[in-house]
């Protein structure tokens, strides 16, 4: 049984995915689920999970999160942690961090990335345009990896759109 859109959820979440988003981060918090950071309003606080504001980005943007992450399977083989074209005609895309399915996923918006360090084996510090800086449990070649994916996907997209 498919899971019903719910049409209160997606009025909630229009636009709050857009291009100043550099990032959708998972927090344990008791009333809410995520925090985006933006490049001009900063951190903004929700009640829903990440992925349930990237799937409705996704919607805003014209197709579901299933279709995105299926277009990056079909065209590149990408089955775990595929890059989400969220709106590509805005140049929006994102990447998880992880499994999009655990808790500590969190999505990064890589147009934003000024720069990104190693700190240990396991954690990055992603440094964002507007100077912000983020901790990252992730290794350095992971996350090279996963924004070189979504900008190979970015580039395809555009390819493709100028194409018709």
């Amino acid at each position: 049984m498919k899971k019903e859109v719910n049409k209160r959820n997606k009025r909630r979440t229009l636009g709050l995915i857009g291009l100043n988003t550099a990032g959708v981060l998972p927090i344990a918090h008791e009333i809410y689920q995520s925090v985006i950071i933006d490049l001009h309003k900063g951190e903004i606080y929700r009640k829903e999970k990440p992925r349930e504001l990237i799937e409705g980005a996704c919607l805003e943007g014209g197709s579901d999160y299933s279709g995105r992450k299926r277009y990056a399977l079909l065209t590149f083989g990408y089955k775990n942690k595929a890059p989400i074209g969220i709106k590509p005609y805005n140049r929006i895309y994102t990447f998880p961090t992880m499994s999009p399915e655990l808790f500590e996923c969190m999505w990064i918006f890589p147009a934003h990335i000024k720069d990104m360090y190693a700190i240990s084996d396991k954690e990055t510090l992603i440094l964002f345009r507007n100077d912000v800086e983020l901790i990252v449990p992730v290794s350095y070649e992971i996350l090279k990896e996963q924004k070189q994916r979504t900008y190979h996907c970015s580039a395809h997209f555009d390819h493709w759109s100028r194409d018709e």
